[in-house]
């Protein structure tokens, strides 16, 4: 998903409106990957056990031991752990790693950034 924009960015003749919009494609479709991460979390799950099947690997995840903490005084209820390692593996690492990435495109092309990017298309020399 981001592999076009990284090539542009790191191209010696970057078009930075091109560029610009490409990013802003790059943090809709991780936003909805976020919002539909239940349907895009089969979907990836579906591609790696296909991938597996093809290079005669074994899909699966490992299962760990359950991890049992004391009930404090006063305490009713036993905090709730995923049994299943598949759906841990997605509450653990699938979903942290795309709020991580929504985070780092917020955090490194605000939109003032990719606004200035937008207005730099006009210093290039096919526009000039």
């Amino acid at each position: 998903k981001t592999g076009p924009v990284s090539r542009l960015l790191q191209g010696v003749a970057c078009d930075y409106g091109v560029a610009a919009s490409l990013l802003e494609d790059c943090v809709k479709k991780f936003n909805k990957m976020r919002d539909n991460a239940d349907s895009c979390w089969i979907k990836l799950i579906n591609k790696a056990r296909h991938f597996a099947k093809e290079h005669e690997l074994e899909p699966t995840f490992p299962a760990k031991r359950q991890k049992r903490t004391k009930l404090m005084p006063g305490e009713t209820v036993r905090d709730e752990r995923p049994q299943d390692p598949e759906q841990a593996f997605k509450i653990n690492t699938y979903i942290p790693a795309l709020v991580s990435i929504q985070s780092e495109f917020r955090d490194r092309f605000t939109t003032a950034a990719v606004d200035v990017m937008r207005e730099m298309q006009f210093f290039m020399p096919n526009y000039l």
